[in-house]
């Protein structure tokens, strides 16, 4: 048992390395992005301006955003065609946004069927957000065919990335498929995160663990937080 164990602690470790050294190699972030998280806008809506001029598909995401912010229907039309932009150059974040475009008829005609397309186009990105929305809507039949197997699976996904309302509901899944331990260590996970729920608490699920088993349970749940924060930073960078 113990060296099952630390068979999967390495595996981890190394696993963590992997995504170490992909993240240094590809969150390499534009001058547009570093100044829109610095939140200097003014700045960073000229040089997002000058960026997406040269098709740059992270400054057209962030434009649209710009100008989604804004609420008038020119500006929202304008957003969901420099998201188009940026969705068909490969950026999971402006195929999430298009997805909302048509979804919701901010910018664009309702159309479900277009909605759906992109959001699964970037799920196949394993684009965290998405795959957590196609998570939800398969589980409540919303745009999609009800399917709560299918629904666990892209939550699975989701919750590998950090998603914080899939590590919850994937947890929730785990729980109803009689695996306790993996389902208490997931949910807990999302609360750390912030993914808080009215009828889960740190303390109730606390309280399903043996007394002297419950720093190695927080040990566990520290090492599956900084895993699934790893891939995260990871593949976010890739579908910016």
């Amino acid at each position: 048992m113990h060296s099952l164990k630390f068979c999967m602690v390495l595996l981890i470790a190394l696993l963590l390395i992997a995504c170490e050294v992909r993240t240094k190699d590809s969150d390499v972030k534009s001058a547009c992005r570093n100044q829109f998280e610095q939140a200097n806008f003014d700045q960073a809506f000229e040089t997002c301006l000058s960026e997406a001029e040269d098709g740059e598909r992270d400054a057209l995401f962030l434009l649209g955003s710009f100008y989604e912010k804004s609420g008038t229907e020119d500006h929202l039309n304008q957003a969901c065609n420099l998201y188009e932009q940026a969705a068909n150059k490969g950026s999971g974040y402006g195929m999430h946004a298009l997805a909302y475009c048509y979804l919701l008829g901010k910018g664009r005609e309702v159309n479900v069927q277009s909605g759906v397309s992109w959001l699964r186009q970037a799920a196949k990105q394993d684009f965290p957000l998405s795959l957590s929305t196609l998570g939800k809507a398969h589980y409540r039949g919303e745009y999609v065919d009800k399917d709560e197997k299918l629904s666990c699976s892209l939550h699975e996904k989701a919750a590998n990335y950090a998603e914080p309302y899939s590590m919850a509901e994937y947890g929730s899944c785990l729980l109803a498929q009689g695996e306790h331990l993996g389902g208490l260590l997931w949910m807990y996970a999302a609360l750390e995160f912030g993914e808080e729920r009215e009828d889960t608490s740190k303390e109730e699920l606390l309280s399903y663990i043996k007394d002297d088993g419950e720093q190695e349970f927080l040990n566990e749940v520290k090492i599956l937080i900084e895993f699934s924060s790893k891939r995260r930073s990871v593949v976010l960078a890739e579908n910016r």
